[in-house]
């Protein structure tokens, strides 16, 4: 599933629940710089990615199951853990969605849009910058229970 919230914090809060959880096999968190470079064929899969408030940010959450039935449930498990963050849903503060407008998806072609625009951000971004500016790639590490607290 790709998970759309209003802000930053709200969706690094959240990532502590599915860890807490244990049914997340992986969590990325996109920013809003992140979300604004997405292709249509992204924001498509993704409601009101397109019009989403300055400041929104999205997790891409997978899960995995040895069986349909294992799936389910971990999907189940992974969608409990969100809404038990507290945290709205959607682009837009003042106007949240429903957990439900962001399934999870089983299709092939859909979850390989969610990792491929994930795994092309670096050169997207890169080309993206300003000329004669330099990108800074460098990866942060904290406890997960502090993830939220450093984005605010």
């Amino acid at each position: 599933a790709f998970v759309l919230f209003p802000d930053l914090y709200s969706a690094c809060d959240s990532v502590r629940h599915l860890k807490d959880s244990g049914v997340a096999s992986a969590v990325e968190i996109c920013d809003c710089a992140s979300l604004r470079l997405a292709q249509q064929e992204f924001v498509s899969l993704v409601a009101e990615l397109g019009q989403a408030q300055e400041g929104a940010a999205g997790l891409l959450i997978e899960v995995k199951g040895e069986t349909q039935q294992a799936l389910q449930q971990r999907v189940e498990a992974a969608q409990q853990a969100l809404r038990a963050s507290g945290a709205r849903f959607g682009g837009h503060a003042g106007a949240p969605l429903g957990l439900e407008s962001y399934p999870f998806r089983t299709n092939p072609a859909e979850t390989k849009v969610f990792w491929d625009f994930r795994k092309g951000l670096i050169p997207i971004i890169g080309g993206s910058r300003s000329v004669g500016t330099s990108m800074l790639i460098e990866d942060v590490v904290c406890p997960v229970e502090n993830l939220a607290a450093m984005t605010a």
